[in-house]
C-alpha cells in the first residue's frame, strides 16, 4: 500500500513539474517572439508599402523569426488599408505558401489543418486545388477547415466540389461541420444557386433542407424561385 502511494505521488509531482516547465518555456517562447516581431516590424511594414530588401527576412523554416514576420505579414494583410496582393507576393517570396502546402500534403494531422488555415488566411488561389483533395480527408478537422479556407478563397471552381462533400457528409451521417459546408457556399452568393437548386429534387430530404437552408441566405430572383417551388415538398421540415 504504502509502495503504491508513493508511486502516485511521484507521479503526481512528476505531472505538476512537467506543467511547470511546460508553462516557463511557453513564458519564454513568447516573450522571444514579442522581441522578434518588434525587430522585424518596419522590415515587413517596409516591404508591404511596396519597399525594402526581401533577403533580409529570408530566415528558417518554423524559426522564431520566421514564425514573428509571418505574424506581421498577416497583420499587414489584415490592415483595412493593406495591398493584399503585395502581401501575398510576400508570403510567395518567402516561402510561406510553399511550406505550408509541404505541410497540407504531408504533416501531420494537426500541421494539415493548420497549413489549410494559413492557406485560406494568405488569399492564394492557387492552393485551390490542393484544398479541394482535402475535402475527403479522413480528419474531420483537416476537411473543415479546408472547406472554410476554400470558402475565403472564392474560387468558383471549388463550388462543386464543396457542395459533393456536403451531399455526402449528409447521407453518411458523418461527423463534420454541416454549418461551415452551409456558410462556406453562402460565401461564393449566386455563383454556387445553380448547383444548389438541383438538390432540391434530392431523395434526401435532409439534402432538401440543407440545399433551403443555404438558398434562404440568398436574396437573388433565382434563389426566390427557387424556394417557392419548395413550398410543395413532400417532407414538412423541407416546406
Amino acid at each position: 500500500m504504502i509502495i503504491i502511494i508513493s508511486f502516485i505521488l511521484g507521479l503526481l509531482s512528476f505531472i505538476l513539474l512537467y506543467a511547470l516547465l511546460r508553462r516557463s518555456y511557453r513564458k519564454r517562447r513568447y516573450r522571444l517572439l514579442d522581441i522578434e516581431r518588434e525587430r522585424f516590424a518596419h522590415l515587413v511594414a517596409g516591404l508591404a508599402s511596396g519597399s525594402g530588401d526581401m533577403d533580409t527576412l529570408r530566415k528558417a523554416e518554423d524559426s522564431l523569426e520566421w514564425i514573428a514576420i509571418e505574424d506581421l505579414l498577416f497583420k499587414a494583410f489584415d490592415d483595412p488599408g493593406a495591398n493584399r496582393e503585395t502581401v501575398l507576393n510576400i508570403f510567395e517570396d518567402l516561402g510561406y505558401v510553399r511550406h505550408y502546402i509541404k505541410k497540407l500534403r504531408s504533416g501531420s494531422r494537426w500541421e494539415q489543418a493548420g497549413a489549410a488555415e494559413k492557406l485560406g488566411r494568405m488569399g492564394c488561389r492557387r492552393v485551390a486545388p490542393y484544398l479541394v483533395k482535402e475535402l475527403n480527408s479522413v480528419h474531420a478537422d483537416v476537411c473543415n477547415t479546408a472547406v472554410h479556407s476554400l470558402g475565403a478563397l472564392l474560387d468558383i471552381k471549388a463550388i462543386p466540389h464543396i457542395m459533393e462533400r456536403l451531399v455526402k457528409a449528409i447521407e453518411n451521417s458523418e461527423e463534420l461541420s454541416i454549418r461551415i459546408m452551409k456558410s462556406s457556399l453562402n460565401g461564393f452568393g449566386r455563383p454556387a444557386e445553380a448547383h444548389l437548386q438541383p438538390e432540391l429534387a434530392n431523395p434526401s430530404w435532409q439534402v432538401r433542407a440543407a440545399a433551403v437552408d443555404i438558398l434562404g441566405e440568398m436574396d437573388g430572383p433565382e434563389a426566390v424561385r427557387a424556394l417557392t417551388a419548395a413550398l410543395n415538398d413532400t417532407e414538412r421540415d423541407v416546406r
